[in-house]
């Protein structure tokens, strides 16, 4: 009887003890297993943002290189479309009746000569055009504020002048006032394309 009782004893204390080492395992288990899955989750939350954030940057940067491109693509149509304008109009100026393209030149040599003495450069073609330009002007200017003719140097290519003077000169050739034109032109139509880029 008494190894009986002993023997449950033993039993008894092994059971306890054995359910004790269980609940404390079991209980270490849950909580390793809420770490690991804490782990798990930060390290995906964490590759998650990585990968979002390298699609984003990915996005962002192709973006930007097809903007780019669009950017050239309509700067390099924008140029010739300009250019093309500055071309019809340097024609329609030449091809103007004989009586307006002088009109045009007599406005732009008063006012460029205004009370100033000077000689006038222009094409080889165009110098009885501008010799009768320059008597009629002539007319009435005073003496020491006379126009006159370089008969020996001629500009390369028709339309405009060039105002010399003793002291400087003006350009006012047709090619390079259609240039000052373009450039005016470039920073204007630039806004109007790249108007909405710019406000996002």
């Amino acid at each position: 009887m008494g190894i009986e009782k002993i023997r449950e004893a033993v039993l008894s204390d092994a059971r306890r003890e054995a359910k004790n080492i269980i609940d404390l395992a079991k209980k270490n288990s849950d909580t390793l297993l809420k770490r690991k899955k804490q782990e798990i989750d930060e390290e995906y939350e964490r590759i998650y943002k990585t990968r979002v954030q390298e699609i984003s940057d990915e996005f962002a940067r192709k973006l930007v290189q097809f903007k780019g491109i669009t950017n050239k693509k309509i700067l390099e149509k924008r140029n010739t479309l300009i250019d093309r304008i500055i071309k019809r109009a340097r024609e329609k100026v030449l091809n103007l009746p004989e009586e307006k393209y002088m009109d045009l030149m007599a406005r732009l040599l008063e006012k460029t000569a205004f009370n100033t003495a000077g000689v006038i450069q222009v094409h080889k073609e165009e110098k009885d055009s501008f010799t009768r330009l320059v008597e009629r002007l002539n007319k009435d200017r005073a003496e020491n504020m006379k126009l006159f003719i370089d008969d020996k140097n001629f500009l390369q290519d028709r339309g405009g002048f060039i105002f010399i003077t003793k002291d400087y000169e003006v350009n006012q050739t047709l090619d390079l006032l259609l240039s000052d034109l373009k450039k005016e032109m470039l920073p204007v139509i630039a806004k109007e394309l790249f108007k909405d880029s710019m406000e996002k």
